[in-house]
């Protein structure tokens, strides 16, 4: 459970709002703020996230700590937002930022206070390539990539994706994934509780109107089967058609909404496959 460290008062004798205090401004003077003592933040996020949630990492030096970024942010904003500070788990808080008035939330800090190797083992969304691009006080610039050290990603290369709005999965920590599917009770190297949280991040993607693919290695995807129908070779650019059909698991027919899983040829209905992982009996 959360705990509150930190819950900054103020004076409401003046309720005339600011036309300035709207979230946007919000988001990027907390945003230039961050960077200005050079923590990196994570772009990717308004690649794709409607809300005013910004994800940022800082490491600490001995002179500044959490306490030091609190009466920094409150010399920054303006009398008519507040904020409060929870504790969620060590070396990470999370922020809500306020109007004072209507209490509408107007944006939430997420702030890691760890190394970008931790960061990046820890999270889900460095195992997707356009969650790479990051910036700090030195500029845009691309995360070192900690799960494949052949793999070389571009900053160019990965805007353009995200403007075509392709991604695809950059480890082969799921390079298992396929002796499970095969032989049910094969021990998997991930948890799966970690495999879930990969795949349904992938899912909200995809219902984004986002189309997964191999384009840095041959892996797993996950894509409305009307995508693999019209487009499969370039989601697995070896291959000219779908001729799957069916399911691999309940032996159904896929319609052209269905959210299909795809490794090495095995295709398998999205409530399959939860299905599948956790051996519960399939609805028929």
């Amino acid at each position: 459970m959360n705990s509150v460290i930190h819950s900054s008062q103020y004076d409401d004798s003046n309720k005339n709002l600011n036309n300035q205090n709207n979230q946007e401004q919000l988001f990027y003077l907390l945003k230039n703020t961050l960077t200005s003592i050079d923590a990196i933040i994570f772009n990717h996020i308004r690649k794709y996230n409607n809300t005013f949630t910004l994800y940022s990492l800082i490491n600490f030096n001995n002179y500044f700590n959490i306490n030091n970024l609190e009466n920094l942010f409150h010399s920054i904003l303006h009398h008519t937002i507040f904020f409060n500070i929870y504790k969620n788990y060590k070396n990470y808080y999370i922020i809500h930022f306020k109007n004072i008035y209507t209490g509408n939330l107007l944006l939430v800090l997420h702030l890691y206070t760890m190394s970008l190797l931790n960061y990046s083992n820890y999270s889900i969304e460095t195992y997707f390539d356009v969650n790479n691009i990051i910036i700090n006080y030195y500029g845009y610039s691309v995360m070192p990539n900690y799960h494949s050290n052949s793999l070389t990603l571009t900053y160019d290369n990965i805007v353009q994706r995200i403007y075509n709005k392709k991604f695809c999965y950059i480890s082969n920590d799921m390079d298992d994934f396929d002796y499970f599917l095969e032989k049910k009770y094969y021990k998997l190297y991930s948890p799966i509780s970690k495999i879930i949280n990969k795949i349904i991040y992938a899912s909200k993607l995809i219902l984004m109107g986002w189309a997964m693919d191999e384009y840095i290695q041959k892996s797993w995807t996950i894509n409305f089967y009307s995508t693999y129908k019209n487009y499969l070779n370039l989601i697995k650019f070896k291959n000219i058609s779908c001729d799957v059909t069916k399911c691999y698991s309940c032996n159904q027919k896929f319609y052209l909404q269905d959210i299909v899983f795809n490794s090495n040829n095995c295709y398998i209905h999205y409530d399959c496959l939860f299905s599948y992982l956790y051996k519960l009996p399939l609805s028929t």
